[in-house]
């Protein structure tokens, strides 16, 4: 409360503040973990809880191709709560690749990290 120089007293407020403590967390890849037949060309999406941004390891994404262990070249992007990775070139056929999320790749609007890394791997078609 305040009182000016007349005496005057001010009301009273009161306010109440929710702070946001909880990370974004993934719900959803397209493809699936474990999946196997998929498109050689297609965007791997990452959805997410919330709304994200990058944050301090966005640098560190990758996908390897686990047949040869070679990491590939990605280009990758996000709008609101998906994070979108394109290979740079065509998949191989028949392989398995791993998508490596590290912690701290991407935050919420109240500047909470995603907390623990997130792995899944798929196989791709024929064709």
């Amino acid at each position: 409360m305040a009182v000016d120089k007349a005496g005057n007293k001010s009301p009273v407020y009161t306010e109440k503040y929710t702070i946001d403590k909880t990370a974004p967390k993934v719900t959803l890849t397209t493809p699936k973990n474990g999946a196997t037949g998929v498109s050689r060309t297609a965007t791997i999406t990452i959805k997410f809880s919330e709304n994200i941004k990058s944050s301090v390891n966005w640098s560190k994404i990758y996908i390897k191709n686990m047949n040869t262990g070679q990491i590939v070249f990605i280009g990758k992007s996000i709008k609101g709560n998906t994070l979108s990775i394109k290979m740079t070139y065509k998949r191989y056929p028949s392989k398995w690749y791993q998508v490596y999320i590290p912690a701290k790749v991407v935050k919420d609007s109240a500047g909470n990290n995603l907390a623990a890394g997130y792995i899944f791997k798929f196989k791709t078609g024929k064709y």
